[in-house]
C-alpha cells in the first residue's frame, strides 16, 4: 500500500510540473497565445499528449510565431506515420515524441516537410522490417530523388530542405537535416549530431543518429550500403574529448536538458538542446586499433 501510494504522489508530481512548464509557454507565447490554445483545443484526444509536449518544449522563437493549423498538421503526420510504421511497436513513445513528431532540429525556417516527404519516400521503406533498415534505406536514395550534394557554396549552414532542394547544395549540416526529416516523415527516430571542432582542429562536423534499439549514427548523403555505425568521420569522433566543450559530440534533444547545442553558425543561440554523447563514439577506438 505505501509502494502505491509513493508511486501515486511521483505521478501526481510529475503531471503537476509538466501542466506548470505548458501554462509557462502559453504565458510566453504573449501575442500567438491564442493560436496554441486552438491547436491544443482542436487536437484529437489520442494526439493530445503529443501536442503538449510540442508546447511545452517549444522554443520562444516558435512559441510566439507558429499557428495553429501548421502544428495541428504536424502533429496528425508524425502519428500517422509512426503508426503506420512496420516497426511501430519497437519505437518507444518517449522516442517518439523526442525524434520524430519534432516538427525542426536545429535553427533551419520551420515549415511543412512532411506532407511531401512522406509522399516521396512512404513507398521506399514500406518493406524495411527495422528503423535503421529503413533509415539506411532513405540515406542511399534520398539525395539522388531530391536532387541535392555536399557543398561549401550554399547559401546558408542551416538550410530547411525546401532551401536546400530549390539550390541543389547544402552543407553537412543541411543534408543532415534532410535526412532527419526524410526518417521522421516516415516514422523512423532520427537526431542531429555533431561537433564544433575535432579534436585534432581540422573543422567541425554534422551527421545524424537514427533509433533502432538504441542509438546509431551515418553521415547524411554518405550511405555506407544497408550499415549503419560507419563513416569517414568515426576515427576522429573516436578522439573526442567527453568534457570539453568544444571538442564533444552532441546530439540534439527537443525536451528541455541541462545543456545546449552548440551551432557553430550562431553561437549565442541557446534554444536548442542537447545530450553529450562523447563516450558513445570514444569507445570505436578500441574497434579502430
Amino acid at each position: 500500500m505505501r509502494y502505491i501510494l509513493i508511486l501515486a504522489l511521483v505521478y501526481f508530481s510529475t503531471s503537476v510540473q509538466a501542466d506548470d512548464l505548458l501554462e509557462s509557454s502559453l504565458e510566453r507565447a504573449k501575442a500567438n497565445r491564442a493560436e496554441l490554445e486552438t491547436a491544443l483545443k482542436k487536437v484529437p484526444k489520442p494526439q493530445r499528449d503529443g501536442m503538449e509536449f510540442l508546447i511545452r518544449y517549444m522554443p520562444s522563437r516558435d512559441l510566439t510565431t507558429l499557428k495553429a493549423d501548421f502544428l495541428l498538421k504536424n502533429v496528425d503526420l508524425a502519428y500517422h506515420a509512426w503508426e503506420a510504421s512496420p516497426w511501430h511497436k519497437q519505437i518507444p513513445k518517449d522516442v517518439f515524441l523526442n525524434d520524430v513528431l519534432p516538427y525542426a532540429s536545429i535553427s533551419e525556417t520551420r515549415e511543412d516537410w512532411r506532407s511531401d516527404f512522406f509522399k516521396r519516400f512512404a513507398d521506399l521503406v514500406k518493406d524495411a522490417k527495422t528503423p535503421g533498415e529503413a533509415a539506411a534505406i532513405l540515406n542511399n536514395n534520398v539525395f539522388k530523388e531530391l536532387n541535392v550534394k555536399y557543398s561549401t557554396k550554399r547559401k546558408r549552414a542551416d538550410q530547411s530542405p525546401s532551401e536546400s532542394i530549390e539550390q541543389g547544395l547544402a552543407s553537412c549540416s543541411g543534408l543532415s537535416v534532410v535526412l532527419i526529416d526524410a526518417c521522421r516523415a516516415v516514422g523512423v527516430p532520427a537526431r542531429f549530431v555533431g561537433t564544433p571542432l575535432w579534436s585534432n582542429r581540422s573543422g567541425n562536423h554534422s551527421w545524424v543518429e537514427v533509433y533502432d534499439s538504441g542509438w546509431h549514427f551515418t553521415g547524411a548523403c554518405e550511405a555506407t550500403g544497408s550499415d549503419l555505425n560507419k563513416g569517414w568521420f568515426a576515427g576522429r569522433a573516436a578522439t573526442a574529448v567527453r568534457d570539453n566543450p568544444i571538442h564533444a559530440i552532441y546530439a540534439t534533444s527537443y525536451k528541455k536538458t541541462p545543456i545546449h547545442f552548440p551551432m557553430v553558425w550562431d553561437w549565442e543561440a541557446r534554444y536548442v538542446y542537447a545530450v553529450n554523447v562523447t563516450d558513445r563514439y570514444t569507445r570505436l577506438k578500441e574497434e579502430l586499433d
